[in-house]
């Protein structure tokens, strides 16, 4: 039976995602001084299909977020 470690240096760095709620809101906030409200209004529709789930499992990644936790397909 193979051994398995607790990895407690990964390879890969890690971002601490704790308040990526309060900066995706700043960032539209921002977009809304630049840009017309409709595109602002579409970042935003697609932003929450993201948060919903984020809000989810957040928790549970222990708000960490990095490129192998989330693969793009």
């Amino acid at each position: 039976m193979p051994k398995h470690v607790i990895n407690l240096e990964p390879d890969t760095d890690t971002l601490d995602a704790g308040r990526l709620q309060q900066m995706l809101l700043l960032w539209l906030a921002d977009c809304r001084t630049r840009l017309p409200a409709y595109t602002v209004d579409g970042y935003e529709s697609k932003l929450n299909y993201f948060t919903e789930w984020w809000a989810g499992v957040a928790e549970w990644k222990r708000h960490e977020a990095g490129a192998n936790y989330y693969p793009i397909v």
